[in-house]
């Protein structure tokens, strides 16, 4: 199964070779008998010149020069930029890849763990044949970090002979080489360079299985921690323009409630505030996950310590061995201090949320209040149109037009006319037709009718939505009351209403309550 994935990974990838860009590094450490105590090398490779490096053939020979004589142990790294993201990217070719994967007798799973996305960390063993558990003849470890950009996507597969104290080690990632970053597109430290006094300050540890792993661990931490004070200057600068933090740095900021009104008003400023907290809160949460598995990461390496001491005799009696657990332990300390750190940002930017939140509520219940008041005002025009409209209705209908239905005119003026012709030169007298009075003895009583009316419709409507949907309405003195469904009441009930005595001031108020 594990040859089927690898085939496949082998022939999905992009395998770029580009050795004036960016050719293939290495790094080599020594550890001599005394005087000569440990050195180090480290360059670049053509990719036609990877072979002649792990056969240590030609120019690549010189630290088995006699003056010194051979190495009492050895650490062998070869380290590849990552090409892309999807599909997985090297740049070097296929061919020096496998020849480095069968020199370096690295795991079958090497191609599957550069692939993933997530952290993994694993290790076998290899015994001479069916001997004890001190018959161990080598060990292979894989280290993958979880990806995520602002921390790098490194991969590190190694196989260590403990025969010969040798660990010869492949590292992949983005930036182990190149000092361009492919995300962010800004220039950073080559991991190479990091690496090397690394390694040179433990030379004593030199050919230890777990020392590139813990070198890696301590570069993944570092980047951590600059990346967490970024984090946390972004929460101040938040804090800070919330305003409403005063606390810490931000103990004697200035600004208060005005200044975060006119910014929630700004729609595009507030867009960028909410986009700004979320982006800083999800780049937290990803990163308080990293630093989970960097936790396990951690126990993990200190129980391989255990498990090494358990069939290699040498490692429990050399100074070495216990220099690397002496900075694992300080690594998990600071490990544990880096996480407690960054979960008071979280928390800090889950408060910032919640304000954001309950601002921006505020802010659309403040605009609905207006539209609410706007509405009543409209509502009030529309009443009092509506009310006029219905009070002049009936008269309009029976004034005086041919089209209406008395047919009768208001003015006679022929007898105006005739009056004012007469030859006592008299005025306009009698104009106004005998039988006006009609008109106003049905327009009036119809008037009345229609209000009344009217206003039974209103109260039929109100019983009726009562019912329907049980709303709370509030009074003209303010107290809430609920509107209940009451029974239909006749006329003679409703007409007697005034001269019968209520039971309660309460029934007396949801009676009238409009």
């Amino acid at each position: 199964m594990l040859g089927v994935d690898r085939q496949h990974i082998l022939d999905s990838s992009d395998w770029i070779p580009t050795d004036n860009e960016h050719p293939v590094g290495y790094i080599e450490a020594w550890r001599h008998a005394e005087p000569v105590e440990g050195l180090m090398a480290q360059g670049e490779l053509q990719d036609a010149e990877v072979n002649d490096w792990l056969v240590q053939t030609g120019s690549f020979a010189k630290h088995n020069s006699k003056e010194i004589g051979s190495p009492k142990a050895a650490t062998r790294l070869v380290i590849c930029e990552r090409y892309g993201w999807k599909p997985l990217g090297f740049e070097m070719s296929q061919n020096s890849f496998l020849a480095i994967e069968s020199s370096f007798r690295l795991p079958p799973q090497t191609l599957s763990m550069l692939n993933s996305n997530s952290g993994q960390y694993h290790y076998t063993r290899e015994r001479d044949g069916l001997g004890s558990a001190h018959a161990v003849k080598s060990m292979t470890i894989i280290v993958k970090l979880p990806q995520m950009f602002q921390l790098g996507n490194w991969g590190l597969a190694l196989s260590h002979s403990f025969e010969t104290s040798t660990t010869s080690a492949f590292l992949h990632g983005w930036n182990v080489l190149s000092d361009y970053h492919p995300v962010t597109r800004e220039r950073v430290v080559p991991g190479q360079e990091k690496i090397e006094p690394l390694l040179y300050s433990a030379i004593g540890s030199c050919g230890r299985p777990t020392l590139l792993p813990i070198v890696l661990l301590k570069e993944h931490l570092f980047r951590i921690n600059i990346f967490m004070r970024e984090l946390e200057s972004t929460a101040t600068a938040i804090e800070s323009t919330f305003k409403v933090t005063k606390s810490g740095r931000l103990a004697n900021s200035e600004g208060g409630p005005l200044e975060l009104m006119k910014l929630m008003a700004n729609e595009e400023e507030r867009t960028k505030l909410t986009t700004l907290l979320n982006t800083t809160m999800t780049d937290t949460v990803n990163l308080t996950c990293v630093m989970k598995w960097d936790r396990r990461y951690c126990k993990f390496l200190k129980e391989l310590h255990g498990v090494i001491r358990t069939f290699d005799s040498e490692s429990s009696s050399q100074v070495g061995e216990s220099e690397l657990e002496i900075i694992l332990r300080h690594l998990e300390c600071d490990l544990e201090s880096a996480f407690e750190y960054v979960e008071s940002i979280a928390a800090r930017l889950t408060l910032q949320l919640t304000v954001l939140y309950n601002l921006v509520a505020q802010a659309e219940n403040d605009l609905t209040a207006r539209m609410t008041a706007a509405a009543g005002l409209d509502s009030a025009a529309m009443k009092t149109l509506a009310f006029v409209t219905t009070v002049f209705l009936p008269p309009t209908f029976i004034a005086v037009n041919s089209q209406t239905l008395f047919s009768m005119s208001m003015f006679d003026w022929q007898a105006g006319s005739s009056s004012s012709s007469s030859p006592d030169g008299g005025g306009p007298d009698g104009s106004v037709v005998r039988a006006f009075w009609i008109y106003w003895a049905v327009s009036v009583p119809l008037t009345i009718l229609v209000l009344v009316g009217w206003r039974v419709w209103w109260h039929h409507q109100r019983s009726q939505y009562a019912r329907q949907y049980q709303h709370r309405t509030q009074t003209k003195e303010g107290s809430e009351i609920a509107l209940e469904a009451k029974p239909k009441k006749g006329w003679v009930e409703y007409l007697r209403r005034g001269r019968t005595e209520p039971e309660s001031d309460g029934e007396q108020r949801d009676s009238y309550a409009i």
